[in-house]
């Protein structure tokens, strides 16, 4: 019983502290940030960040860790062949419920190493998918239109999470479906 109670604060302690985090970088650098200034806003002492993590490097590496984890296992379960309604919707829904961390990710989307992680797995993926399917379309074309339409669809999400009343989600969903249906029908 008391090991079941030790894991439980355990996990309380960890997301506090990246609940945390998160906040503290949508208004700072993590190079500004220190370990007592996160301590204060998780409302925990050092000697429990310490439990967790070594730096503040860690802790942010751990949550884009998570975030990138869950993001493939939502997107192994498609085969990117074509264009998916379910995939875009579902992970739009996975982006807009982890709204904060997403805002922080899509602040610097040239600099960020998350959406480089995303955009190399996703672009592989897509291209060994689309080739199985497609063998007359020219492999540049191919790549270039992944580039093209995966940086309008994240800027569709983009917007969607600085502007909540600007874009609904379903509308947002149908755009980049069309977007992207446009884009690759080209290709054929």
């Amino acid at each position: 019983m008391e090991q079941k109670k030790f894991d439980q604060r355990f996990i309380v302690s960890n997301q506090l502290l990246k609940q945390a985090l998160i906040e503290i970088l949508l208004e700072k650098n993590i190079e500004n940030v220190t370990i007592k200034e996160l301590c204060e806003k998780a409302k925990m002492t050092r000697a429990t960040f310490y439990h967790h993590y070594k730096t503040i490097t860690d802790l942010y590496n751990a949550i884009e860790d998570q975030a990138f984890n869950e993001l493939m296992s939502k997107l192994s379960k498609y085969e990117l062949t074509t264009i998916d309604r379910r995939f875009f919707a579902e992970i739009i829904y996975l982006v807009y419920s982890n709204k904060p961390f997403y805002k922080l990710i899509f602040n610097d989307i040239i600099h960020s190493s998350f959406l480089t992680r995303f955009m190399t797995y996703a672009k592989q993926k897509f291209i060994e998918g689309y080739k199985k399917t497609h063998q007359n379309v020219n492999l540049v074309d191919i790549e270039y239109s992944f580039i093209y339409s995966t940086i309008g669809s994240l800027g569709i999400i983009k917007n969607i999470i600085d502007n909540d009343d600007t874009m609904k989600i379903e509308d947002a969903i149908t755009t980049i479906e069309k977007l992207n249906l446009l884009i690759f029908n080209s290709l054929n």
